[in-house]
């Protein structure tokens, strides 16, 4: 599923199950969150989640796979894709946005919109593609 994304030779960080980090996690590469997180999440590249995975903080990357809970602000430079499994407490920031039925989403979303706030649309959203349309 997610490693369809990580291109080979490609530094990756893995953050297995049983692991916690709090803090700061700053990656140059990419990175898969199978464990817990509580503070911010900066990564360079791409940022994967498995649904076991929890974050409580934001989430800046170029591009993500959310599959897991995610308790802050979730903002890429590129796509975000919201896998089934996805809950999302935060708002959500990507020029473009990918979500799977069953996905949940609860804050402001900006969709595509540059970082400046210049682009389409912007609007609240309490549960999305979870048949509350």
């Amino acid at each position: 599923m997610a490693d369809a994304g990580i291109r080979p030779g490609q530094d990756i960080t893995i953050i297995g199950r049983g692991m916690q980090i709090e803090g700061t996690l700053k990656v140059k590469g990419d990175v898969r969150i199978g464990g817990k997180i509580v503070g911010q999440v900066k990564v360079d590249g791409r940022v994967i989640t498995t649904p076991e995975g929890v974050v409580e903080g934001e989430i800046e990357s170029s591009t993500a796979e959310i599959a897991n809970k995610v308790a802050g602000d979730v903002t890429v430079r590129d796509h975000l894709i919201l896998r089934s499994t996805a809950v999302v407490q935060g708002d959500v920031n990507a020029p473009r946005l990918t979500v799977e039925d069953g996905a949940k989403i609860s804050g402001r979303m900006q969709v595509g919109m540059n970082n400046q706030g210049k682009g389409s649309s912007s609007k609240m959203v309490g549960a999305l593609a979870n048949g509350k349309r």
